[in-house]
């Protein structure tokens, strides 16, 4: 049997740096906010050689939305096919993050509630809703850093 609790100091270890890192990358870079969010323009387009790309963008207008199709298909040498053409809103953005805040809350509370009758201990509780912050600023703070690494974008996806 191994004596996992042997290596607990590791663990915590592992945590905090992990929790910190997250930390820091969504004080110093925040993150890659998606167009459900911000706001713009999504184009898919679907090439000749049978595959589909989607652009995301700032607002763009007809001109614009003319100019992006033009500019592939003298790319890739060939007639492109639009499948959507979409203009997004940031209202979208305020109100779904204010109804996530709701969500983690009520979420948080029917946890403790749920863990502290089953277990007759609101200490079993507490320590499940802080299991799940923790869980919950992992994966938040390493969207961050992947958003300023990689380009993860924030979006409906994500929530």
């Amino acid at each position: 049997m191994i004596a996992w609790m042997k290596y607990r100091w590791l663990y915590i270890l592992i945590s905090t740096l992990v929790i910190l890192s997250g930390i820091f990358s969504v004080v110093k870079w925040g993150f890659v906010i998606g167009v459900d969010f911000a706001g713009g323009s999504v184009l898919e387009y679907k090439l000749p050689t049978g595959v589909t790309r989607t652009i995301k963008s700032h607002y763009l207008d007809e001109p614009g939305k003319e100019k992006i199709k033009m500019t592939i298909e003298k790319e890739v040498g060939g007639k492109v096919e639009e499948i959507r053409y979409e203009n997004v809103g940031p209202a979208v953005g305020a109100e779904l993050i204010k109804k996530t805040l709701y969500a983690m809350l009520m979420a948080s509370v029917g946890i403790l509630l749920w863990v502290a009758i089953q277990f007759r201990s609101f200490k079993f509780g507490i320590s499940a809703v802080l299991a799940m912050f923790h869980d919950s600023l992992v994966v938040i703070g390493m969207y961050s850093i992947f958003g300023h690494f990689f380009g993860a974008e924030i979006d409906l996806l994500f929530v």
